[in-house]
């Protein structure tokens, strides 16, 4: 009885092990915030490509292509810290830092982070894609002013 109490009593104390579980969480986690970021990437590539089709300049254009550039390193930025955060996932030596690293993987690509004296902000990625949201509607109310007009298209800065 007391070899079966002891038994039970070490099953009872014994904590699963999570780090299978940890890491999936981390491998998935970055999956889908890189397949965020890819979409986000091919939405900058298609309005590049078809802001050049424009050929006069509309109000707002100006505006709307400091916005996008600005945003475009921003961006720059955002992949290059998710970068680093997924290499730091990838080298967690304990689920502890397993732990942290995704957190903090998952609060960059969800919160972004403000500017400091030794970084640039960086935008999140709903930040991102609420800039390409104003600057397509922008782009498609271009093409319908010139269709509307009779020319090419409008212009949007580089």
């Amino acid at each position: 009885m007391k070899r079966y109490l002891l038994v039970v009593l070490v099953l009872a104390c014994t904590k699963p092990d999570d780090g299978p579980a940890l890491r999936e969480e981390a491998h998935a986690t970055i999956a889908y915030y890189d397949g965020q970021l890819d979409r986000l990437d091919t939405r900058f590539q298609s309005l590049v490509r078809n802001g050049q089709n424009i050929d006069r300049v509309l109000a707002g254009g100006d505006e709307v292509g400091l916005l996008v550039v600005t945003t475009s390193n921003g961006f720059r930025e955002l992949r290059k810290e998710l970068g680093s955060a997924a290499a730091g996932i990838s080298s967690a030596a304990t689920l502890d830092e397993l732990r942290t690293r995704t957190e903090h993987y998952r609060d960059l690509a969800e919160d972004g982070r403000g500017s400091a004296s030794d970084h640039p902000a960086v935008p999140s990625i709903a930040e991102v894609g609420a800039v390409l949201t104003v600057a397509e509607s922008w782009l498609a109310h271009a093409e319908h002013e010139m269709a509307s007009s009779g020319s090419g298209s409008a212009m949007l800065a580089p």
